[in-house]
């Protein structure tokens, strides 16, 4: 299986996997979030003799050089501009899938600033998946990032037995509004469809390993929709067997009291209680 380490230390020279020499280039261009789709289509590729060259680009992979040092990420990006390799690569590109970005520079996808399209990106089948970036809904993934969240937890567990009731329902609210916020960016996806689907679900699957992390149950269902509308590959039952793993399940942010008591989750998992999962 393929893993953002392996992306990671070809990112100078764009990763690939497949034939070489194919004139058929797909390229992934996206975070962690977009390895299972590269997972898909290699192994899809492989059971057909690798017609594709698949390339992927992490965008994070540029703050690093192939040593792990930190490096300027605005003066790497500006290197791509001029880089022959990577230009030619663009310009190889018959599939794009990728993800809606707007701070990356020539990496961006969305056209109102500088963007990949302008360095020669101009490919028959162009596919916008929705970017499940930084959605906070859990109780525990609000207290890893949030300061003020786990400020006001650690005062209310000194005087209290719990969360009262106030606080709980403010987390809930700010949940909902990130629900929402991730249903806009469905809807201006190619897969508008999938805001349903994930508000339909998201408390029987597990759909979201943490705020950053997706599960399979959500990259399998945008990968049928993919294939269904886009790409039209033959993909028989033995194969779909055969991609049901799930990459960041290992990292995932468990359930807690809190998530409980305020939706109907019945994710079939256990529940840690919050204040001794966040050492409170």
């Amino acid at each position: 299986m393929i893993n953002t380490l392996d992306i990671k230390l070809q990112y100078k020279n764009v990763f690939y996997c497949g034939t070489k020499e194919s004139k058929e280039v797909i390229l992934i261009l996206g975070s962690c979030r977009a390895v299972p789709y590269l997972n898909y289509l290699d192994q899809w590729n492989k059971l057909k003799g690798n017609p594709y060259k698949i390339h992927c680009i992490d965008p994070i992979n540029y703050h690093w050089d192939e040593n792990g040092k930190e490096q300027s990420y605005e003066d790497e990006l500006t290197r791509l501009e001029t880089d022959e390799n990577f230009l030619n690569v663009l310009k190889s590109v018959k599939i794009f899938i990728h993800e809606g970005l707007s701070s990356h520079s020539i990496l961006n996808t969305l056209k109102k600033d500088k963007n990949i399209y302008q360095f020669g990106m101009n490919p028959e089948i162009d596919i916008n998946i929705p970017n499940f970036h930084d959605v906070f809904i859990l109780f525990n993934d609000f207290f890893a990032i949030d300061k003020e969240f786990q400020s006001l937890c650690k005062l209310e567990y000194q005087f209290n037995d719990g969360l009262s009731n106030e606080l709980q329902g403010k987390i809930v609210a700010r949940g909902e509004l990130e629900m929402r916020r991730f249903l806009n960016i469905c809807a201006i996806s190619d897969f508008p469809e999938m805001g349903e689907y994930f508000k339909n679900n998201y408390l029987t699957k597990r759909l979201f390993w943490t705020f950053n992390h997706v599960s399979k149950g959500f990259t399998l269902e945008i990968f049928r929709l993919m294939n269904q509308k886009f790409l039209h590959l033959d993909m028989n039952d033995a194969y779909w067997n055969d991609i049901q793993h799930d990459i960041y399940e290992t990292v995932r942010t468990p359930l807690c009291e809190y998530d409980i008591i305020n939706r109907p989750f019945d994710w079939n998992e256990d529940v840690v209680r919050f204040k001794e999962h966040n050492k409170i």
